[in-house]
């Protein structure tokens, strides 16, 4: 398998993730710094202040937990990836922030969005309704620090009819439908599936169900549609021009 990865687009945002959380702390210190600076009765003049300052500097601390937990926190999603389709032939090429889905594998039979999480823990799964178990503190911590598992079925079927739109703008009639794939990336995670309307996968080839294992019994489907070899150097050609 080959691997390509919007180097420009990751710096971008870690970058964008490091300024958020510096304006962040200045913002909050600031506020802080005010409160003891001021006298009691210059505390009463300038109240308003504070209705400006907190709220700038929570949305901004939300906002760089927010983008650290997507782009800086480890085990990066890009590097997970790749080492879990590693073993995939030359006719997949998995492509991470270029496209509609931040990635996208694209193959000789078939096209992948994979929606990655991070979150460890327990969750269950029925249908497209997900839950996370544990008590009322672990829900408390979770919220804090941004760990909800959201909404995983339907981001991942959005990312696919995104990338579809794009697919079929780049090779019409191709025939391909876009299969969307969710994957769970952290070891330390449990998750109870029951029915899913979206492919519910871990990263981590020793465990059942796998990304590489679901994708190697797709590979074997000869009656799956694909995308010819003139087909798929087209979408490498739009996929890496979409970088520059």
């Amino acid at each position: 398998m080959r691997a390509f990865t919007n180097q420009d687009k990751l710096r971008r945002n870690r970058r964008l993730a490091q300024v958020t959380f510096v304006v962040a702390l200045v913002v909050l210190g600031s506020s802080f710094a005010i409160t003891f600076i001021m006298t009691p009765e210059q505390q009463l003049e300038y109240y308003w202040l504070s209705f400006i300052i907190l709220p700038v500097g929570l949305v901004a601390a939300i906002a760089s937990v927010r983008l650290t937990n997507q782009w800086m926190r480890p085990p990066h999603p890009e590097e997970v990836l790749d080492e879990a389709l590693k073993k995939l032939g030359n006719n997949y090429t998995l492509y991470h922030y270029y496209l509609p889905a931040h990635h996208v594998l694209v193959g000789a039979r078939g096209v992948f969005t994979i929606s990655t999480r991070f979150q460890t823990g327990s969750f269950t799964v029925k249908g497209g309704r997900w839950g996370a178990q544990g008590g009322c503190l672990a829900r408390v911590v979770r919220f804090f620090r941004q760990e909800g598992v959201g909404a995983p079925t339907l981001d991942a079927q959005q990312d696919a009819t995104r990338v579809q739109v794009w697919l079929d703008r780049v090779v019409p009639d191709s025939g391909v439908e876009v299969e969307p794939l969710v994957v769970f990336i952290a070891p330390g995670v449990e998750v109870e599936v029951e029915d899913p309307a979206v492919p519910v996968l871990y990263a981590d080839s020793n465990r059942e169900p796998n990304l590489f294992q679901y994708i190697t019994e797709a590979v074997k489907d000869k009656e799956r549609p694909g995308l010819t070899k003139e087909q798929r150097g087209a979408v490498e050609t739009a996929t890496l021009q979409t970088g520059k």
